[in-house]
């Protein structure tokens, strides 16, 4: 859990969290106690982003749009661009947040599933 906090407490520093949007240095260093915790409502406002990495596999969001679900997680995102965020998402944010538990999981999932067929 450490290290996923980290990864998180990175992210914020960078200005890439959800819910940073809108808000402005001073308050982000009060609400972040100077970096050293994650209020519970960037968790909850990073969760329909973060949600995404439990599919573990890229080729699996194509899936996701097809039954509607990556409409819910990407609001402002058109349909022709979601799958492409997801499968960027899941293959480049997922392994940077989650770390090696993420690749492991993947790996398993990969064994599991086999080669996907079309």
């Amino acid at each position: 859990m450490p290290s996923i906090f980290g990864e998180i407490a990175a992210l914020a520093r960078q200005g890439d969290v959800e819910s940073r949007q809108d808000t402005g240095q001073s308050p982000f260093l009060l609400s972040t106690r100077n970096y050293t915790a994650i209020p519970m409502a960037w968790v909850q406002a990073e969760q329909r982003w973060l949600g995404l990495c439990a599919i573990t596999m890229p080729d699996l969001c194509g899936n996701l749009e097809f039954h509607d679900a990556l409409k819910a997680r990407m609001p402002g995102i058109a349909q022709a661009n979601r799958v492409a965020k997801c499968e960027d998402f899941v293959t480049n944010r997922c392994p940077q947040v989650f770390g090696e538990r993420f690749k492991l999981y993947s790996t398993r999932a990969g064994d599991i599933c086999q080669e996907p067929r079309y």
